[in-house]
């Protein structure tokens, strides 16, 4: 059962074509991350009955919870622009970059699963900013992206010490070797 996430990365991809990606950057005080797969079920009947049935996963809808996000990582991620200052200018013409994005969960027996998810891309952020009140509440943001296989197919990597035979991955895994090694 898992019990935490942490440790969030982001690459942003260099080269759609030669899907290599830039070094990752951790992003501080994720809160939360969740997935919703769009999925879609292929069926066919013949001779009265379901002769075939195939599942195929169309994309993942990822969501994070994140205390907060620079302005620079802001502009990065949704491909605005940052000046010296950090002032954030936003176009409607803006294209947001492909990038891969990596976690730690944490099971309730002490083990991690290490995850990138592999080429997506985030959405501008719906906001809601309250009013202090006598409890102060903590606003953390939110963001939603689009994830997609790469052209190879493949859209995650895990990596779980929970597995027998697992190689220690926690030094090595929010490298760029280790996005562009599938």
């Amino acid at each position: 059962m898992k019990i935490g996430v942490s440790s969030l990365y982001y690459a942003k991809m260099l080269d759609e074509v030669a899907e290599t990606y830039e070094t990752p950057i951790a992003l501080a005080g994720l809160s939360s991350i969740g997935s919703s797969a769009s999925n879609t079920n292929l069926k066919f009947y013949a001779d009265n009955t379901l002769f075939i049935s195939n599942m195929y996963v169309g994309e993942l809808e990822i969501s994070i919870e994140i205390a907060e996000l620079s302005a620079e990582e802001i502009a990065d991620l949704l491909g605005m622009t940052a000046d010296t200052e950090d002032v954030v200018t936003s176009k409607l013409s803006d294209v947001a970059p492909y990038v891969a994005l990596g976690y730690k969960e944490l099971d309730h027996n002490g083990a991690e699963t290490f995850v990138w998810l592999l080429k997506g891309k985030f959405q501008v952020m719906d906001e809601t900013i309250t009013t202090k009140g006598k409890t102060p509440e903590a606003q953390p943001l939110s963001m939603v992206g689009n994830f997609i296989g790469k052209d190879n197919g493949v859209f995650r990597i895990k990596s779980d010490s929970s597995i027998p035979g697992y190689k220690d991955v926690s030094s090595t895994w929010f490298t760029q070797a280790t996005i562009e090694s599938v």
